[in-house]
């Protein structure tokens, strides 16, 4: 966690400096197929006064490469303070095109601001944000952010599952985009180790826009499920993907009677659904053809 003082205690200190400086030491390369590299960079602008009205960083890059914002926060009534953290990880590093800091604010602050940045090692390229929380409160300087999964705490927690007969799991399967996840490295390793089968959730279809000619290519939907076959690469645990969580079923998809899909066929809706789902599936089954692809709760399609 990182704490920063207020623009009052160290904007004096800083007054004639134009900007920050950073450099990037490099170690050597890991194993392919290793997600922890060896650098990524948080930058943390402080808090900054300025009377009441909102504003915010709006983007920021680094050699060109946009950053994420991780989290930002505005306090305050006829003074307001701002402070945000974003990052960049290393395939952004690698990229970029320069090393300075490109800020975008939607209105300035009526100070100067002062940035910092800070670059990591040994940095989790899949899941790199774990939890995070900010306080707005102006009496108070505490916060309290949650731990990240342990391997402990998930190994108890599939073991449990495990002893009144449970041998398989699979992951939430709506608004799967990189970043709304906690880490999930300690949780594959526990499955691995338990012998806990897992369906990895792949992104669900229905947050994607798909009328495009090349929608497949372009909508966000390939490079969003790369991020999730590479969080299951070498992990024997996940023998599946689910996806398309309720989305292609029809009325009668749970009676034994009637859930061939003949006997109470799907509505136009259900009829859309299943094609996407589809193109959805073969989008992950090029990215990764060694595993099942499961349409969860969704018929026979």
């Amino acid at each position: 966690m990182i704490h920063l003082p207020s623009f009052d205690a160290i904007g004096p200190a800083f007054a004639a400096r134009p900007g920050g400086y950073t450099r990037i030491i490099k170690l050597a390369k890991r194993r392919l197929g290793d997600s922890y590299h060896d650098s990524a960079i948080l930058l943390p602008p402080p808090s900054e006064p300025k009377a009441a009205g909102d504003y915010e960083l709006g983007t920021v890059t680094y050699g060109g490469q946009t950053m994420t914002k991780v989290v930002d926060v505005i306090v305050g009534t006829s003074y307001r303070a701002y402070a945000a953290a974003f990052y960049l990880d290393e395939a952004g590093i690698a990229a970029a095109s320069g090393s300075s800091f490109v800020v975008t604010w939607s209105d300035y602050p009526n100070r100067t601001p002062v940035y910092s940045s800070v670059f990591l090692q040994g940095v989790d390229q899949v899941s790199p944000i774990g939890a995070s929380d900010t306080n707005a409160s102006t009496s108070s300087g505490t916060i309290s952010t949650s731990p990240l999964a342990t391997y402990d705490g998930a190994r108890e927690s599939l073991t449990r599952l495990q002893s009144f007969g449970i041998n398989a799991v699979y992951t939430h399967n709506y608004g799967c985009q990189p970043g709304s996840h906690l880490s999930f490295a300690e949780i594959l390793r526990a499955a691995d180790n338990v012998g806990m089968l897992v369906s990895l959730s792949q992104p669900h279809f229905g947050q994607y826009e798909w009328e495009a000619e090349d929608a497949d290519q372009n909508n966000g939907y390939a490079q969003h499920a790369e991020f999730y076959v590479r969080v299951a690469q070498n992990h024997p645990s996940v023998v599946a993907y689910s996806m398309s969580h309720n989305a292609t079923g029809y009325a009668e998809d749970m009676n034994p009677d009637m859930i061939d899909g003949i006997h109470d066929a799907r509505t136009t809706w259900g009829e859309r659904n299943a094609k996407v789902a589809l193109r959805a599936e073969a989008i992950i089954q090029r990215l990764d053809p060694t595993r099942i692809v499961y349409h969860h709760s969704s018929g026979n399609r």
